[in-house]
């Protein structure tokens, strides 16, 4: 009802974000719910994870190495699953870390072969994750974003969908705080433990 310039401008832009964060909240529940369906559908098969992570961590380094990556001698690195599905937890979980991450830190992966299964860790620099939320976080609408972040710019579903789709490829997910000296928190350490296809 105002007749404010400014203050309509200003109301304008707050509908606008308030539209695109429920635009966001709906698509990601749209895909969490068809997610399941969608991934049978879809099928799996054997492919290389390493040249997948490398495939990642070449587009996210394309302007300035951000990342590191670690692997060990093996070329190949089998396992049986959703390429397009277990990369976009992998997208997630790097685009978490680095909204989280030092500005001059790299985010470090590595990429570990065991007897039964292969392991990807994603280790940042930031502030970690608190007690009372570590228990928390892959919670559907569960959402710890830096301060400096716009409100609303993340639904709170990123890390439940990466979650289920590590649940479908009867793998794991887990978060942990690195600690140093004093049990001072060095940053956060997300592990994906996905089995073997040998």
């Amino acid at each position: 009802n105002t007749k404010d310039k400014n203050q309509i401008e200003n109301l304008s832009k707050i509908i606008n974000q308030d539209i695109q964060r429920l635009d966001r909240l709906v698509t990601d529940i749209s895909n969490a719910s068809r997610l399941d369906a969608e991934l049978s559908r879809e099928g799996m098969k054997k492919f290389n994870i390493k040249r997948t992570l490398s495939e990642i961590v070449n587009f996210y380094n394309r302007d300035k190495k951000i990342i590191v990556f670690n692997s060990e001698k093996s070329n190949f690195y089998s396992v049986y699953g959703n390429q397009e599905r277990l990369s976009q937890v992998f997208n997630n979980i790097i685009d978490n870390a680095l909204s989280f991450n030092k500005a001059n830190k790299k985010i470090e992966i590595f990429l570990i072969e065991k007897k039964n299964n292969v392991s990807i860790e994603i280790n940042d620099f930031g502030s970690g994750i608190s007690k009372n939320n570590i228990n928390r976080i892959f919670n559907r609408f569960y959402t710890e974003r830096p301060s400096k972040e716009k409100f609303g710019q993340h639904s709170g579903l990123g890390l439940s969908i990466a979650k289920q789709i590590i649940d479908i490829h009867k793998g794991e997910i887990k978060v942990e705080n690195r600690l140093g000296r004093n049990n001072k928190i060095l940053g956060a350490k997300f592990s994906v433990i996905l089995p073997k296809n040998n």
